[in-house]
């Protein structure tokens, strides 16, 4: 498995072309330029991917817990027969989208 690239080893692997002459010139300052803007916009990205991640463990709990609460509510809102009629009527499995 591949190791995880981070980005500030990069920054650090390369820092070495702004002691070239000017900085390595236009083509130096766009080299740690790219380099420093894709860094800031990867840290930004795995902060969104870890905000996402949050709110899908959310839902996902949510949704864990809707069938527990269907068999505690439904007998008190339903007759027992209704429910049990119900459920004999329900394929177990939903099928994937």
């Amino acid at each position: 498995m591949p190791t995880r690239t981070n980005p500030q080893d990069i920054l650090d692997n390369i820092f070495w072309v702004k002691n070239l002459p000017d900085g390595g010139g236009s083509w130096g300052q766009g080299l740690t330029g790219t380099a420093e803007a894709v860094s800031r916009e990867v840290s930004d990205l795995e902060k969104t991917k870890a905000n996402i991640e949050g709110e899908i463990r959310k839902r996902l709990r949510v949704m864990r817990a809707l069938p527990g609460r269907a068999e505690r509510e439904a007998p008190l809102m339903y007759d027992d027969e209704v429910v049990a009629k119900a459920k004999a009527g329900v394929v177990t499995k939903a099928p994937n989208p």
